[in-house]
């Protein structure tokens, strides 16, 4: 026997990158707004993206900055924040099939939302340059985008208003003990 034995496992990365290529494929298929383009243009999209890992606790976009990727949540949790001059008010959650950063860079303007990953976080990492190409190819994307962010900000409207709401509840409570 030999003191010492390593095993090797060798794969053919020409599979492996097509498999993994078509999972990439599927996962942006299914991602809310993207959905929405031609195969081939999910397939371009999926060319040039990676998977990500964020901890619990970790920033996936910051508040005051273009972000130069727009993130794919393909599994866990993530909530935005929006942060003004009288500070923090409402959130909203992210899970799977969910997209970041599309925003600002829709719009062209630094984001007013931090988002943080509340549970570990998978995420498919799309650079800002390609997803801004397929937002000029594909005005459809667009439209879905806008709707998402109409969607959204009612969304941080009515968390920001129910926030309000709940705090003279509390203190209230808070002085009854």
């Amino acid at each position: 026997p030999l003191p010492h034995a390593v095993e090797l496992q060798v794969r053919d990365f020409a599979e492996d990158s097509t498999r993994n290529q078509q999972e990439l494929e599927i996962l942006l298929g299914l991602a809310e707004g993207i959905r929405v383009l031609p195969a081939e243009a999910i397939a371009g999209l999926a060319a040039c993206c990676d998977q990500v890992m964020f901890g619990a606790g970790e920033e996936l976009l910051a508040v005051g900055e273009i972000s130069r990727y727009v993130y794919v949540i393909s599994a866990g949790e993530a909530r935005g924040t929006p942060v003004g001059e009288e500070g923090s008010t409402g959130s909203i959650t992210f899970g799977a099939h969910e997209v970041i950063g599309v925003t600002s860079l829709a719009r062209a303007q630094a984001s007013d939302i931090r988002v943080v990953a509340v549970t570990d976080v998978a995420a498919l990492r799309i650079p800002s340059d390609v997803v801004g190409k397929a937002l000029h190819e594909h005005p459809v994307l667009s439209n879905q985008f806008a709707r998402i962010w109409q969607t959204r900000s009612e969304l941080l409207r009515r968390s920001a208003q129910q926030e309000q709401e709940i705090a003279p509840d509390n203190a209230e409570r808070q002085g009854e003990n």
